[in-house]
């Protein structure tokens, strides 16, 4: 299977996007009837680049010196797909943007198409404008189905798939939910997990875990705010630790014995961080998916994640972690007072949960076998 990647190859920034699309070359090891080929042209090489390296520079000027400037956009180039391109790939897969003809090549396109009713948190102004996005993003559906012979629709959560099969009952097998491949990202034994949650029986403080370079955007202001509404009794229980740059702007913070800022930390210093905490918490005012989330339960935390999909997934709607409604600071506070009083057996027993979620869905052998699934389908 030759398979034609339509993402950019480089970045100057510590783009998610941009290193998982590398990530893929991983299933080579997998299978060795798996070949991925990336765009070489200036277009899709340089060009992006340089767009990237200035709408950095700006954004640092704005930031500080707080004068707006303009930025400028390029659309991602589609690929002119000709007679000698279908000879040569099998499928081609794309973010967002697609191939203008495919011919015999399958397409495997990676988009988001929610329900407007799960994006609650939407101002009632604002909603008129998202369901005119969610018509397009039909429209745009609809388009895809009916312009490639072969064609799946990777919407990234078992609810979006649901919604969109409802939409589109005549082709209820072109949407499927393939995770993110996450080849640095292991689930811990369970005597690790047993380790960690049998010290509370000493030390009584339970560690609460908050990661994200855009604090703001991952919900840090709300909960500082939830941190200061506790009791005094519920503050001798807890250690909030942070770990961020804060690259999307200063969030205040109280001198609080009980919050340790650690900055932006290596990846395993983080990971060390992630397997000494019981609880990860991010309540995220906006957020696309959430990979933290996911390394979270591979080190047998209790996940806190906003009352949205597809984050609710990843505790199966609440079965063993929590949902909070990010925009309140009161129903973060309540959450976390709910697992503070939680006796230590059922949080061991939650973290448990936890990883076997990780080690079902997310682990690496299994993700690698559904993308592969996916490809044959497509051939």
């Amino acid at each position: 299977m030759k398979i034609f990647m339509n993402y950019k190859k480089r970045s100057f920034l510590r783009s998610t996007d941009h290193k998982i699309s590398r990530d893929f070359l991983l299933l080579n090891k997998y299978s060795n009837d798996i070949e991925f080929y990336y765009p070489t042209s200036f277009l899709h090489d340089f060009c992006p680049l340089l767009l990237e390296l200035y709408n950095t520079i700006l954004f640092k000027l704005t930031r500080y010196t707080k004068i707006t400037f303009r930025k400028l956009s390029i659309r991602n180039p589609k690929m002119w797909v000709g007679l000698e391109f279908n000879s040569t790939f099998n499928i081609v897969q794309s973010a967002g943007y697609l191939p203008v003809f495919s011919g015999n090549a399958g397409v495997l396109w990676e988009y988001t198409f929610f329900d407007l009713k799960e994006e609650i948190y939407i101002i009632n102004e604002e909603k008129e404008n998202i369901r005119n996005i969610m018509n397009t993003r039909e429209q745009a559906i609809a388009y895809v189905l009916n312009k490639y012979n072969k064609v799946l629709i990777n919407l990234r959560s078992d609810r979006a798939v649901e919604f969109a099969k409802s939409k589109f009952p005549d082709y209820t097998n072109s949407f499927i939910n393939l995770p993110f491949l996450l080849p640095n990202t292991q689930s811990v034994e369970n005597s690790v997990i047993e380790v960690k949650y049998n010290k509370l029986l000493n030390t009584h403080v339970i560690k609460f875990l908050f990661v994200g370079s855009q604090a703001k955007r991952k919900g840090l202001p709300n909960l500082i705010k939830a941190f200061q509404l506790l009791d005094e009794r519920y503050l001798k229980m807890i250690e909030l630790n942070v770990v961020s740059s804060f690259s999307d702007g200063i969030v205040e913070i109280p001198q609080n014995n009980s919050i340790i800022i650690h900055g932006m930390l290596p990846h395993n210093e983080t990971l060390k961080l992630f397997k000494e905490c019981h609880v990860y918490i991010m309540p995220s005012q906006t957020e696309s998916y959430g990979l933290t989330y996911i390394e979270g339960l591979a080190n047998g935390c209790i996940i806190v994640t906003r009352d949205k999909y597809p984050q609710i997934e990843f505790t199966e709607n609440g079965k063993f972690g929590y949902m909070v409604d990010s925009t309140n600071p009161h129903s973060i506070k309540n959450t976390i007072v709910e697992i503070l009083n939680l006796e230590y057996i059922h949080l061991q027993s939650y973290a448990m949960m936890s990883k076997r979620k990780f080690d079902e869905c997310y682990a690496l052998d299994v993700v690698c076998q559904k993308w592969y699934n996916a490809y044959k389908s497509l051939i």
